[in-house]
């Protein structure tokens, strides 16, 4: 048997109305049926974009069970498919905020929580993670340039200063375990 597997371009896919009609430019992801795309209403993992209006291609009727058990039927067409499997945000469902949310980062929430997040909270906790950097960065910038600079005027303070820089080093550590804590309550609740 001879398997052919497109990683892109354009090619035919079986694809179902599971999830509604399907027009040109629809996103098409994997449905329960296994072989078998359906339109994405949601963002997911998607395989490609179609390229044609399911009623415009020869379709054939099944019955297929859904994971709720509910039996349902559904049409099914070999369709064109512009193939690119990428990440599909679904601004237009979810609203403004997914239009800025890189889709790695929405990945990665998505990941480290190990559900669909919004990405409102995918938005707000890269905020709180870059703030938290920042402050760090801060601190640590602050603390060196000023203790550079005293050890210059008065050599003999080096000891003190060494412990002051500790501290500075074990609170930033600190802020930064807060941050991260922040973060992934944000992303996981």
């Amino acid at each position: 048997t001879d398997t052919r597997v497109v990683v892109n371009g354009s090619t035919e896919a079986l694809v179902s109305d599971m999830n509604g009609s399907v027009k040109a430019g629809d996103k098409i992801t994997a449905s329960p049926v296994s072989g078998i795309g359906m339109k994405s209403i949601q963002a997911a993992e998607v395989v490609g974009t179609a390229q044609a209006n399911l009623d415009s291609v020869t379709l054939v009727t099944q019955k297929v069970s859904g994971t709720d058990g509910q039996e349902q039927t559904v049409k099914v067409g070999l369709l064109p498919v512009a193939v690119n499997v990428t990440y599909y945000s679904a601004a237009t469902q979810q609203g403004i905020v997914a239009a800025f949310v890189p889709p790695f980062l929405q990945a990665l929430a998505n990941g480290i929580a190990g559900r669909q997040v919004s990405p409102l909270r995918v938005l707000l906790a890269a905020i709180a993670l870059l703030l938290g950097f920042g402050a760090v960065s801060i601190m640590l910038y602050t603390s060196i340039r000023s203790g550079v600079i005293s050890i210059g005027r008065n050599p003999l303070a080096q000891g003190a200063l060494r412990k002051s820089l500790v501290d500075v080093v074990v609170a930033a550590i600190g802020l930064l375990v807060i941050t991260t804590v922040i973060v992934y309550v944000a992303l996981v609740i």
